[in-house]
């Protein structure tokens, strides 16, 4: 737990300073950032991230994470400062109390997801946005060779802020809240406990520019 709060607290430090620089920087005139953002046809993002699962939930208490997830978002510019898009991401999870959960080797993660958002700020040098999604949330379980699945839906709130290292080449670091909501077949005792899993998720990727 001590390694998880050191390391939400690095990206919490470092998203500060991502923000406080990009207002300092943030001094340009509005039609400036409109052309900014007319240029800005889209993007595709690549991330590790560091999930924290809290809560009285299956996810929080029978888990842990070995590993960082993989996110992947394709998003483009719809008009001036909104953008939509869609993205994937991949958790792979380690039973660590598998009476609480289930006799499985291992599960995964998946999120299939539609996001919305807008741009905050975007300079020559600082990019930050904030986003909303819906996902497909599914926990792919595995037993031997043997493979099932939980199914069930999700939202997040995300936000981001980056670094243009090059014009097409931004290094960013983000905060997300995931509200995963499952439909997994379990006695009415224990519904609440596997019906939900909610995470608070720290990332730290590459976002490729498409002018």
């Amino acid at each position: 737990m001590n390694s998880v709060i050191k390391r939400c607290a690095f990206f919490v430090l470092f998203f500060s300073f991502f923000v406080a620089n990009a207002q300092n920087d943030f001094k340009i005139e509005e039609e400036s950032i409109s052309k900014e953002f007319d240029a800005l046809k889209g993007y595709t993002t690549f991330s590790l991230g560091f999930p924290l699962f809290f809560g009285d939930q299956f996810l929080s208490k029978g888990y842990s994470i070995k590993s960082p997830s993989f996110n992947v978002d394709f998003n483009f510019t719809i008009y001036k400062r909104f953008y939509i898009g869609l993205g994937f991401d991949y958790t792979s999870l380690t039973v660590e109390r598998p009476e609480l959960v289930s006799p499985v080797d291992r599960s995964d993660l998946i999120h299939y997801r539609v996001n919305g958002g807008y741009y905050l700020v975007s300079t020559k040098k600082f990019l930050v946005d904030a986003s909303l999604g819906i996902a497909v949330s599914r926990i792919r379980n595995a037993k031997g060779n043997v493979n099932f699945y939980d199914g069930g839906w999700g939202i997040s709130a995300d936000i981001n802020a980056g670094y243009n290292l090059a014009k097409q080449l931004n290094v960013f670091v983000s905060v997300s809240q995931q509200a995963d909501f499952f439909n997994i077949d379990t006695s009415a005792e224990l519904k609440d406990f596997f019906s939900k899993a909610y995470a608070l998720t720290p990332s730290l990727g590459i976002r490729l520019v498409f002018k």
